[in-house]
């Protein structure tokens, strides 16, 4: 007698492309995972009736082998299974125990007649052959052969026999063998059969290994469709946009007779403004697929994005798309780095740069250094295509003359690029970077007036935008104040400490305010528990301040959800506004200046000079303790700025 049962799921994916031979898995490996649902089973007998007694461990293994068997000699069999037109002979008690589908089956037709014959047939639709007797072979000997090619037949088949254990057992050894070289195929794959932890694990390695995906077989077979969804993903984790813009081409060039119209529309999701300097001109700018005018003009927006000079000199009212944001994972921290000012020889008093590699620092060989860079006191703050300076003394003046000039060092080719003049020349003021939109706060502008030297506090807080070509005036800072400490956490401004100068007095400030860029509102939080003329840095939602004032060293966190102060153990050097950076989960801090008065009652600051011998201090917030660095420094600098890129 002739029974069918059908398949009600769709039909499996081909998997993608082979890694390998087939591997032997064990399912008492297995682990609970997503998997199909399987309701509790209830004994027909109660376990109760059973009795208790001794157990004997080497029972259900001989069992086991016993029935694999049974199986390979088609002993005992009451039932075949049939699949493209082939039959396997089973036993339907087994296959009742092992599986609820064919318990169902089996337990609807036991009151046919047809039923009680033996070796009747039952077809199984939607399953190749060999895949039916991988799983019979699981069914009666608890092990299976899985590799790329199958693994998703399987998966299929253990949805459909409604088979926990062989779905575990698949899931759990595909997950072992995602690599850069199979993700995308097993990335489609679970998304059809919907395999939720083997799409997440597939998506991070199709994310953090895209240089790698990008070099293998399947990145040249996607589809448009996964080609835009990869590139437009903001966790796509890349050191810049080169790798991407690469990707595309060689997409489109694999097969340009049906791909290359559709390269426009993909090269608008590429960042291109993020495409290192030398890379956006002597790649992009060469590749033949860009000699299209729409191409051109893509090209054009992505270099004026890059020279903010080149934004100055736009005509009034002309329109430009929104340069798109920084990818949220473009590799960060990867590279420790120093900029300050020499103190000796030649180079006195200008900006130099050096990099941590293997352990040792390296000077960063600049192709020119304008004059306008020899400078003092300035702000500084880091965006994703390098540091932002900003102000600052000029060098090379009898007289201290606070300027205008803003500059923008890039840490891909370490050039020296000129953006747009801040609105009021300042000193001593401070700046913080939130994304790519550069805020600068406070100081002092230091000008000639027509009795002198004219000295004037600045309330006044100005930022500079992604694309713009000048900078705007934000609303007024709640307290006049120079050398304040500031950070940017959860796209919020805070503002913290600092000296206030008053008619005739200098005073540290205690006070803590946050700016909101969405409201345009300053505004009061917990007070510092003591004066703190230092560097604030953020990490995991917290907010620490180290440095010292009047003698004392301090060392503290804040909390901005539950707006507290805690006190932490204090360093060994008592700092005042020195650079500290997180770094590897730890704080890194050092240097600084001392503040005194001059004769005359003037803020007299004096940097530290640090050298090779000076120890750069290092904070675990795990374990509140300081230590030395191994961290040092590789010349006499003052005025530094640590940073990570």
């Amino acid at each position: 007698m002739f029974f069918s049962a059908a398949a009600q799921t769709d039909t499996p994916s081909d998997g993608g492309e082979s890694s390998g031979a087939s591997s032997h898995v064990d399912p008492s490996e297995t682990q609970d995972e997503a998997r199909p649902s399987e309701p509790p089973r209830k004994p027909t007998i109660p376990v109760e009736e059973f009795g208790s007694g001794v157990s004997d461990s080497n029972y259900w293994p001989q069992v086991s082998m016993a029935l694999g068997e049974i199986f390979q000699q088609e002993k005992l069999n009451d039932i075949s299974l049939m699949a493209e037109g082939q039959s396997l002979p089973c036993h339907k008690v087994l296959l009742a125990a092992s599986s609820e589908y064919f318990r169902g089956i089996f337990t609807a037709e036991s009151s046919t007649p047809e039923s009680k014959l033996n070796n009747y047939l039952l077809e199984v639709e939607g399953l190749s052959f060999a895949v039916l007797k991988l799983v019979v072979s699981y069914l009666y000997t608890g092990k299976v052969d899985i590799s790329v090619e199958n693994a998703a037949e399987l998966i299929h088949a253990s949805n459909l026999l409604k088979l926990r254990s062989l779905y575990d057992t698949c899931v759990k050894h595909l997950m072992k063998t995602v690599s850069p070289d199979n993700c995308i195929g097993l990335h489609r794959m679970a998304l059809l059969h919907k395999v939720d932890d083997l799409e997440e694990k597939t998506r991070n390695v199709m994310l953090e290994s895209f240089k790698d995906v990008l070099a293998g077989k399947e990145f040249k077979e996607i589809t448009e469709e996964e080609l835009m969804g990869y590139i437009r993903d903001e966790n796509l984790q890349v050191p810049d946009e080169n790798l991407v813009f690469h990707s595309v081409v060689v997409w489109v060039n694999h097969d340009p007779d049906s791909r290359k119209s559709r390269f426009l529309e993909l090269i608008k999701h590429v960042r291109l403004h993020y495409c290192t300097p030398s890379y956006l001109q002597d790649v992009v700018a060469q590749e033949p697929l860009m000699e299209s005018l729409e191409a051109q003009k893509v090209l054009n927006t992505a270099l004026i994005y890059q020279n903010p000079r080149g934004l100055q000199q736009k005509r009034k009212g002309e329109e430009d798309a929104a340069a798109a944001p920084p990818r949220k994972r473009y590799n960060k921290g990867s590279a420790l780095m120093l900029i300050g000012n020499k103190v000796s020889s030649g180079e006195a008093g200008q900006l130099v740069t050096f990099r941590m590699e293997n352990g040792e620092w390296k000077k960063v060989n600049m192709a020119e250094r304008p004059e306008a860079t020899r400078k003092t006191s300035y702000g500084i703050s880091v965006i994703s295509t390098g540091v932002v300076v900003t102000g600052g003394y000029r060098g090379g003046t009898p007289a201290p003359v606070s300027a205008k000039e803003c500059w923008h060092l890039s840490t891909s080719d370490y050039r020296w690029n000129c953006m747009p003049d801040l609105k009021f020349a300042r000193v001593e003021h401070t700046q913080v970077s939130v994304g790519e939109q550069v805020y600068v706060m406070g100081g002092l502008n230091y000008a000639m007036g027509p009795r002198g030297f004219d000295r004037r506090n600045l309330l006044s807080a100005e930022y500079l935008s992604p694309g713009k070509c000048s900078w705007e005036l934000g609303p007024d800072l709640p307290v006049a104040v120079r050398f304040s400490m500031a950070v940017s956490l959860n796209q919020l401004v805070y503002m913290l400490g600092g000296i206030i100068i008053g008619n005739d007095n200098l005073r540290a400030s205690q006070s803590v305010f946050v700016y909101s860029p969405n409201t345009k509102l300053w505004k009061a939080v917990a007070d510092m528990p003591q004066c703190c003329n230092g560097s604030a840095v953020a990490d995991k939602d917290t907010i620490y301040v180290v440095g010292g004032f009047n003698k004392q060293r301090c060392t503290m966190s804040f909390d901005p959800f539950r707006n507290q102060w805690t006190q932490l153990s204090n360093c060994q050097t008592l700092y005042s506004l020195p650079s500290a950076i997180v770094w590897r989960g730890h704080l890194l801090v050092c240097g600084g200046c001392t503040f005194g008065k001059t004769p005359t009652g003037d803020l007299l600051v004096e940097q530290v000079k640090c050298g090779p011998r000076c120890a750069i201090e290092e904070y675990d917030p795990e374990t509140d303790t300081w230590a030395v660095s191994e961290v040092k420094f590789p010349t006499d600098m003052s005025s530094y700025f640590l940073f990570s890129i």
